[in-house]
């Protein structure tokens, strides 16, 4: 019996062998945790690592297959709060499917994630060790960046409307120990909406481009958008691009934080 980040009191067997994953960071997890071999479905975006494109497609995270999922005849499933439904949860649980919920709105859920979802599953000791791993990495690039100024930025999630991130978000919190905040980080909602006049307004220092699927705009793209040019940020070339691993948090959030600190501040990297 374990109790999962929503609270609830999950049966679950021994060393789980059938694990369907409903997000593509609870998929790398479970790679990551060695325990690929027991994976038999994930969402359509669950394309990492490469060994998980060959595994069953069940549907994408807000609307799962869940006669598929039902089909494959999982011993655990694995669901976030953040990216699926709470609904999904509650028809997975009346087929008497046993799933797990996580959460990750900070990068600190991360690591709890890491070390429960061992648990969980029968890997202990490779969930404390991905866990001590991410902290110590977390805490070396805090350290590196402590005292220095504050880099105000827009974190481009989408273009059209230009999405970006508010506060309680593990990209917000990932901006904050890379020494930075969001333009948009006292807006109430996880993922406001600005405009074009709303971002000159705030005039940040540095663009973060997150990529994802369906959403990797080139230079190009985003000096065609109208005001685009007015931005200080984009005059002096500070733009970033990161990966899609930033948008998941998972086993690579430690190396999307390193990256995007050296890129705000590159002098405290040097030595």
């Amino acid at each position: 019996m374990v109790t999962d980040h929503l609270g609830r009191k999950v049966s679950v067997p021994d060393h789980p062998k059938r694990i369907v994953s409903l997000a593509p960071s609870l998929t790398e997890v479970l790679f990551a945790l060695g325990a690929g071999d027991h994976v038999v479905g994930v969402t359509n975006y669950c394309d990492y690592p490469a060994e998980a494109g060959t595994r069953q497609k069940i549907g994408d995270m807000i609307n799962p297959n869940l006669e598929l999922v039902a089909a494959l005849h999982p011993d655990l499933v694995l669901i976030t709060k953040e990216g699926n439904r709470r609904e999904t949860l509650n028809a997975i649980e009346h087929l008497n499917i046993p799933i797990f919920a996580v959460e990750t709105s900070r990068l600190d859920d991360i690591s709890r994630m890491f070390r429960d979802v061992g648990r969980a599953i029968g890997a202990k000791s490779n969930g404390d060790n991905l866990a001590a791993a991410m902290d110590q990495r977390v805490a070396r690039v805090q350290h590196s960046v402590a005292g220095r100024p504050i880099k105000k930025v827009l974190m481009l999630i989408w273009l059209q409307p230009m999405v970006t991130v508010g506060h309680g978000t593990f990209l917000s919190d990932m901006l904050d120990r890379a020494g930075a905040i969001s333009i948009a980080d006292g807006e109430s909602q996880p993922w406001p909406k600005l405009s074009i006049e709303e971002i000159v307004r705030s005039d940040p220092e540095y663009i973060v481009v997150t990529r994802s699927p369906g959403f990797a705009p080139t230079r190009e793209e985003l000096l065609r958008t109208p005001g685009w040019k007015e931005l200080n940020a984009v005059k002096q070339d500070h733009i970033v691009y990161l990966p899609d691993a930033a948008q998941r948090p998972g086993p690579r959030i430690a190396d999307m934080l390193e990256t995007l600190a050296r890129a705000l501040h590159p002098g405290a990297f040097q030595q």
